[in-house]
């Protein structure tokens, strides 16, 4: 990839995809291979580090040293802690060099906060019939500070109030601009799909944390003495991927473009849905699959057994079903949410 960026010849020329009457040229043949080969190397490759890394700096501990054993819980969360505390820091010292803070001078945060204590100030006034008597900086004198401008549409009205002008020195708090009343309501807006991408990353973390102690208690044993290792199982979305995605791009979109109409097959907002049914779906076979392994432990007075010691006899594959769904789950939400 890093090649394919610094060659002129590996990659087409440049070209504004933004401006209609410029035809671009795609990328083909060769120089197309080139990138899918990258793309599922890098792929491969983050995989096998992020499954194999936690499981590595795990090993480093020995179980059976009683120091270590009281040690490393409290060592592990404490490092944890002082790292993520540093990362904080590190992000809260960047921001008056963010671009949002250079461009437009002002904290994007606290102009949010300001629309709904304004509107909330003004909620006993009338909204204008004319949505041109809301207040609005003047274009022309402003244009030199590169600020932003947002055109006014007609939803979450209650927010509109926050741009009724009362008085000829404006106050902030009790007036804000149509822009910035628009950057609040496009907030509100993605919220919820915010929030719903957070469950679903809840439900990421389990498959890549508690189905490694699942495969543990399984049998790993494939064909002869074969045996899939429960640290690789992060392994199946990104090899489910490889062949889905194709299919996704050749099959479902041009086939779903002929019923919807619309050019990407299914909006923005529908991929996220369906990301999230699947995501609901997955959870529900890696429920199944749980209560098996769990009644089969039961059954055979294995509740107890020593994880990798002690195997049941249900193959490690049965987590196969789960991960496999929850990656087009992935996929679907990440090209809904770009």
């Amino acid at each position: 990839m890093t090649l394919q960026a610094l060659v002129p010849s590996l990659k087409p020329a440049p070209c504004n995809i933004y401006d209609e009457t410029t035809k671009c040229e795609k990328v083909e043949g060769g120089n197309a291979a080139l990138l899918y080969v990258a793309m599922y190397f890098v792929a491969l490759g983050l995989s096998g580090i992020r499954s194999s890394g936690p499981v590595h700096g795990a090993d480093q501990f020995d179980q059976n040293d009683p120091k270590e054993v009281m040690q490393m819980l409290g060592l592990g969360f404490g490092i944890s802690t002082i790292a993520s505390l540093m990362c904080a820091i590190v992000f809260f010292c960047g921001m008056p060099r963010y671009r949002i803070q250079l461009v437009q001078k002002t904290d994007a945060v606290i102009e949010l906060f300001q629309v709904f204590v304004a509107a909330f100030r003004n909620r006993n006034l009338h909204l204008p019939q004319n949505h041109e008597e809301l207040y609005e900086i003047d274009r022309v004198q402003e244009t030199s500070e590169e600020l932003e401008f947002l055109p006014h549409k007609d939803r979450l009205r209650f927010l509109d109030k926050a741009t009724i002008q009362t008085s000829d020195s404006p106050n902030p708090w009790r007036l804000c601009r149509v822009t910035q009343v628009e950057n609040a309501k496009m907030f509100l807006s993605i919220f919820p799909v915010f929030c719903c991408t957070i469950l679903m990353s809840a439900g990421q973390a389990q498959m890549t944390s508690f189905s490694i102690h699942q495969g543990l208690t399984m049998g790993a044993r494939i064909i002869g003495d074969f045996k899939v290792p429960p640290g690789s199982l992060p392994l199946i979305p990104v090899v489910s991927l490889i062949f889905i995605i194709p299919m996704y791009e050749r099959f479902f979109i041009p086939f779903a473009r002929k019923i919807t109409g619309v050019p990407t097959g299914i909006t923005y907002l529908q991929r996220i849905g369906g990301g999230l049914f699947l995501a609901m779906v997955a959870m529900a076979a890696a429920e199944f699959v749980e209560v098996r392994r769990k009644e089969l432990a039961k059954s055979l007075g294995m509740l107890d057994a020593v994880p990798g010691v002690q195997s049941l006899p249900m193959n490690i594959l049965w987590l196969a079903f789960q991960q496999a769904i929850y990656s087009v789950s992935e996929m679907f939400t990440n090209t809904g949410l770009q």
